[in-house]
């Protein structure tokens, strides 16, 4: 922003069980001629056993398409569509097979908390299956039979009928339904990996809490409100305006591009220079009023500045389940309260002009959280943050290269002024400057479990009279880690851990330690700085959501 230039993660849980059963049909049931019940005998205990608590997920696969069972559209309403899926470890194709008293087991949707459901309980072939609230009815209760090693049917309580694809169909979004069993592959599904446990480390929560200084004064966002599906830009826009609590759940990429907005003033550099890639280019940046190393000249911009209102919780989540991309869009939160962005890529805002957006601009905000979060082609900076307090980002990608800027890295990454925050379990990968750079009175910011590789100008720096204490991170070939820029202008503080690992040049240069440093005020936990890097380079950004 203009007003800074002063200061220029196979399994689908990680603690719960996860089996998979193939996307094919089939059934148990009184109609079920084929079945073969002294194998289902043998085979539905161990099924009993993993279904007998409601936390474990399965994942059911089709014999005969290799794809899993979902949800259209991942969606939480009564009667959405049954089909299957390329299997992407979404929540919308998890669900817990819950075990009723008369042998037989509810379908639990792991993403919407519904259960898969025979419509108005017909007999009739062919109808297709949907979710419904759980209700413990006939049409919600299904058997399991086993046809051979890890196959089984699956087949409902009152119609007798046999999970089914329709035509045998082996595409993405073909519909489930129920129907007569014949033993073929579309009506067969088994458990993935065998029925063993398998855990994917970087999967995330649509309930997680926050961690960091988003902890002070409980960051809920748009709290318990009922998840809005958003599946365009203008309908993201006008959700975000006001100060509703609003919890909104983003179903696909969304594209805030304009068509190019011409005659813009730009101080364009009379001397080139290298973009990394052996281009020479003028770095046009967006002013009025040039310097003498400068010349005036003109440009285009496209981004679309997007008001970000109090109470606001934003998931991406995305056809598969793991989270969205957002193009062209400047999320100003300015001096909102209870913010909450997750698991969204955020990229293309202007990246040939410098200063003409951010991602995410905090000015005099509070209680805000940006978790898993990747930031790159950005004008501005990443996230720039002033006068604004119980900041948290975490699990954040900042990814720094860019063929518009000198040396091809971006030179503004993050500031922090006047405000308390927390950066932690993220990753500066190939930045420039400002990692982030702290500064004014009242900056408190917590650094903690991140990685930096490959940042040529510096990473961390304080300044004026901020403070910040930086613990367990890693430092890999990152110019000045942790730098004092005395000015004269106040008695900025670093105090470190003393877990810190710096390699290449960061074992070269400034290490700085000193200055008065605030005791951190919450719980949090540290790893070895060597976890952190393997940590942070598997998970930041947007990952599979349960």
């Amino acid at each position: 922003m203009n007003s800074y230039l002063s200061f220029r993660r196979k399994s689908m849980w990680s603690v719960a069980l996860v089996v998979v059963i193939s996307a094919c049909g089939g059934g148990q049931q009184a109609d079920t001629t084929n079945a073969q019940t002294a194998s289902a005998a043998d085979e539905v205990p161990t099924m009993r056993a993993m279904a007998a608590t409601s936390s474990e997920a399965t994942t059911l696969v089709g014999v005969g398409s290799g794809k899993c069972l979902g949800i259209k559209g991942n969606s939480a309403d009564d009667r959405a569509a049954v089909q299957i899926q390329g299997c992407s470890g979404a929540s919308f194709q998890a669900w817990a097979l819950q075990a009723g008293s008369n042998g037989s087991y509810t379908l639990k949707n792991a993403g919407s908390g519904k259960c898969l459901d025979v419509p108005a309980a017909t007999k009739a072939s062919g109808v297709r299956l949907v979710q419904y609230a759980c209700n413990g009815a006939a049409n919600q209760q299904w058997g399991l039979e086993a046809k051979s090693s890890n196959r089984y049917a699956i087949v409902s309580k009152s119609s007798g009928l046999a999970l089914d694809v329709e035509a045998g169909s082996t595409a993405n979004g073909a519909y489930v339904q129920q129907w007569g069993f014949a033993n073929s592959d579309n009506q067969l599904w088994t458990l993935g990996n065998g029925g063993s446990a398998s855990t994917d480390s970087c999967q995330i929560g649509y309930k997680d809490k926050p961690t960091g200084f988003a902890q002070q004064g409980g960051t809920v966002g748009g709290g318990d409100a009922t998840p809005v599906q958003v599946t365009t830009a203008a309908q993201l826009t006008k959700l975000l305006s006001d100060d509703q609590p609003r919890v909104l759940h983003l179903m696909n990429d969304l594209d805030f591009r304009t068509a190019r907005r011409g005659g813009v003033q730009t101080c364009n550099e009379r001397v080139k220079c290298d973009n990394g890639s052996g281009v020479k280019i003028e770095e046009p940046r967006v002013s009025a009023t040039c310097d003498a190393h400068e010349y005036a000249s003109t440009s285009y911009r496209y981004e679309t500045t997007v008001k970000v209102g109090s109470n606001k919780t934003v998931i991406g989540v995305g056809p598969s389940g793991k989270g969205v991309t957002v193009y062209g869009a400047s999320f100003r939160i300015g001096s909102s309260r209870q913010v909450i962005f997750r698991n969204l890529r955020v990229t293309d805002v202007n990246p040939h002009l410098v200063e003409a957006g951010d991602g995410f601009t905090l000015s005099g905000a509070a209680n805000v959280w940006l978790d898993h979060i990747a930031l790159d082609m950005i004008s501005d900076g990443f996230v720039d943050i002033a006068g604004s307090q119980n900041v948290t980002l975490s699990w954040v990608h900042f990814q720094g290269k860019i063929p518009y800027q000198c040396g091809g890295q971006h030179h503004f990454v993050s500031m922090v002024q006047a405000s308390t925050a927390t950066y932690s379990n993220s990753w500066f990968d190939h930045t420039d400057g400002r990692n982030p750079k702290i500064g004014d009175e009242g900056s408190r910011v917590h650094i903690y479990n991140n990685y930096w590789k490959d940042v040529t100008q510096y990473a961390i720096t304080a300044q004026h009279d901020a403070e910040a204490r930086v613990e367990s991170n890693y430092f890999e070939n990152a110019n000045k880690p942790h730098w004092l820029q005395k000015d004269g202008n106040g008695q900025a503080g670093i105090a470190v851990d003393g877990r810190n690992v710096y390699t290449g040049v960061s074992s070269k240069t400034n290490r700085d330690v000193g200055g008065s440093v605030f005791a951190v005020p919450y719980r949090y936990t540290t790893t070895t700085a060597d976890a952190a890097k393997a940590a942070v380079s598997q998970c930041v950004g947007p990952q599979s959501i349960r």
